[in-house]
C-alpha cells in the first residue's frame, strides 16, 4: 500500500513538473500595454484581436496583405487567436513596431515568422532608397517562437530588452 501511494504522489509531481516547465499563457495585450508604457511609445497604430478602446483597431484583409503580405501570399490570420500590433510610421526614417502573436495552431509558428521577417527584409530593401532610415533598428529585430506564441520587436534600442521581457512572461 505504501509502494501505490509513493508511486501514486510520485507520478502527481511529476504531472505537475512537466506542467511547470511548459510555455504558459500570459496576456498578450496586458504585456502590449506594458511595453507602449515603459518605452514611451505613442503616435502609432495599435491593432488587437479585442480592441479596448476607440484607439485601437483590428486588423481587416485589407490591413495584414498591406502589413505582412502582397497580392498573391498573406499569412493565415484563421490561425492567429489573439494578437498586439503597434506600428508607428509617424517617422519614417526611425523604424518603430511590434507584434504579439497567440497561434491557436502552433505548428504554423515557423511559417507565421517568416512573414513577419519578410515584412522586415522588405522594409530595408526600400530603406536602400532613402539612405535615413535608420537601418540597425530593422537589422537588428528580434523574432522570437515560443510555443504558441510568435513576436516580433522593432524599436530602436530595445529590441533585446523587449524579446527577454517576453520570452520571460511566457515561461
Amino acid at each position: 500500500m505504501k509502494k501505490i501511494c509513493f508511486l501514486i504522489c510520485l507520478a502527481v509531481l511529476l504531472t505537475f513538473s512537466l506542467t511547470a516547465c511548459g510555455v504558459k499563457d500570459f496576456d498578450i495585450s496586458a504585456a502590449a500595454e506594458e511595453i507602449l508604457s515603459t518605452r514611451s511609445l505613442s503616435g502609432g497604430l495599435r491593432f488587437s484581436s479585442a480592441p479596448k478602446s476607440e484607439e485601437v483597431s483590428r486588423l481587416d484583409d485589407d490591413l495584414i496583405r498591406s502589413y505582412f503580405g502582397d497580392a498573391a501570399d498573406v499569412p493565415d490570420f484563421t490561425k492567429v487567436a489573439n494578437y498586439e500590433l503597434y506600428i508607428d510610421e509617424s517617422k519614417p526614417t526611425l523604424p518603430c513596431e511590434f507584434g504579439i502573436f497567440e497561434l491557436s495552431d502552433e505548428s504554423y509558428a515557423e511559417t507565421f515568422i517568416l512573414y513577419l521577417k519578410a515584412r522586415i527584409d522588405l522594409k530595408i530593401e526600400n530603406a536602400k532608397m532613402y539612405p535615413s532610415v535608420d537601418t540597425e533598428t530593422l537589422k537588428s529585430a528580434k523574432f522570437t517562437v515560443q510555443g504558441k506564441y510568435v513576436w516580433y520587436v522593432v524599436i530602436k534600442g530595445e529590441n533585446a530588452a523587449v524579446d527577454d521581457l517576453l520570452t520571460g512572461k511566457t515561461r
